[in-house]
């Protein structure tokens, strides 16, 4: 589930909720809420969305992770 958010939101997002298993879950949300917009009527934030509906709460939070960086790729590989 938050690998697909973070694929979605191109944030990263770390589940610490302790579920487990596999879940299928369907939301609208948007990126821009529409209370930011001055409009009355449209999809809410995602952070409400995942409150009302399943009661998580997501925060901004400092932590290390561990991060894959591909800096070259060679079309043709060498030998070692």
């Amino acid at each position: 589930f938050m690998r697909g958010l973070s694929d979605a939101t191109g944030d990263l997002y770390v589940d610490q909720s302790g579920f487990t298993g596999r879940f299928d879950i369907d939301i609208t949300w948007s990126r821009v809420p529409a209370e930011l917009i001055g409009e009355d009527d449209g999809p809410p934030a995602l952070s409400t969305v995942l409150r009302e509906k399943f009661g998580l709460e997501v925060k901004a939070q400092k932590m290390s992770v561990v991060v894959l960086v591909v800096d070259r790729v060679d079309k043709n590989p060498t030998d070692n």
